[in-house]
């Protein structure tokens, strides 16, 4: 019986973790998003715009 009740502890402990890590993960990918954002403005303030929003097309012409 006491071994089940450890048992039962042990795997809502892990869970918790989990919990918790997932969320880290989450803080670091918006963190992330937020300065890929913030270099894409500094870009358009210098002037130059990042490859797909420059108004040209990159590669072969065809025809």
């Amino acid at each position: 019986m006491r071994e089940a009740l450890k048992q039962k502890c042990m795997i809502q402990r892990e869970r918790e973790r989990e919990r918790e890590r997932e969320k880290e993960r989450e803080k670091e990918r918006e963190r992330e998003r937020e300065r890929k954002k913030e270099k894409k403005k500094e870009g358009r303030k210098e002037g130059r715009m990042d490859g797909w929003m420059d108004g040209r097309k990159k590669g072969r012409k065809k025809g």
